[in-house]
């Protein structure tokens, strides 16, 4: 028929019954008048044409609704929001006998917390630190680290396992945390008073890893500061 990726079976009579369709559509096959390939609208999605199916003859339904943490645009197109997420596709039974290929979140990007709720298979995402906070870590199904069934944690600072934004920093969420001039974010630097002005702001490009720190500065005042914290202290 000129289908591209519909597969058909054909018996000795010579009558043809749809029996395969590409990624993307789901096979509808209850009549031989009414049997097609039904792409995936918006909003939905499909790896498999036998998602939502019982048996083999199958009828028609709908595609699987996308999740919050990403955007489907129709057929087996499926984006995560976040960047750097990673998704598994898993076999779930959705009721009624019916099983799918559900795509899930398995990991988030440095700043985020995993979002799974085993009532609600919609509800996978990836929530970043609101902003004026911030994290490191990543969520990680696997392990079971920073894994929650709701984002609410993240609204509650006796809950959140986000951090306050460090002094000399403004944060955007995620693990954003750009510092304020003269601070930097990074291991306890030791600073020669020729890197630092009156107001004791130093050029880190003149100063060294405080391990490393072992020039004799004379009598000029060695400075250290802690990255992050922002903390001064005479050498």
């Amino acid at each position: 028929r000129g289908k591209q990726g519909w597969v058909y079976e054909y018996s000795q009579t010579g009558q043809e019954t749809l029996v395969a369709c590409p990624s993307g559509y789901l096979i509808v096959n209850t009549t031989r008048q009414g049997q097609h390939c039904k792409p995936c609208s918006q909003g939905t999605y499909s790896f498999d044409y036998m998602d939502n199916c019982v048996g083999s003859q199958c009828d028609d339904r709908e595609c699987n609704p996308c999740p919050v943490g990403a955007v489907c645009c129709g057929q087996d197109r499926f984006d995560p929001v976040a960047t750097g997420s990673v998704w598994r596709n898993a076999r779930l039974a959705v009721g009624g006998g019916r099983q799918a290929s559900i795509r899930r979140v398995v990991q988030c990007p440095r700043g985020h917390v995993l979002v799974r709720d085993p009532a609600n298979i919609t509800s996978d995402h990836c929530a970043k630190c609101p902003p004026y906070w911030f994290s490191l870590e990543r969520g990680d199904y696997d392990t079971g680290y920073l894994v929650y069934d709701t984002e609410r944690v993240l609204l509650n600072a006796s809950t959140t396992p986000c951090l306050p934004c460090p002094p000399g920093s403004t944060c955007f969420g995620g693990d954003s945390i750009i510092p304020s001039e003269g601070y930097w974010a990074g291991e306890e630097m030791m600073c020669p008073g020729s890197a630092c002005n009156a107001e004791g702001v130093c050029d880190n490009r003149l100063c060294f890893p405080a391990e490393d720190f072992n020039v004799s500065t004379g009598n000029t005042t060695a400075r250290r500061r802690r990255g992050g914290g922002g903390d001064w202290g005479d050498g």
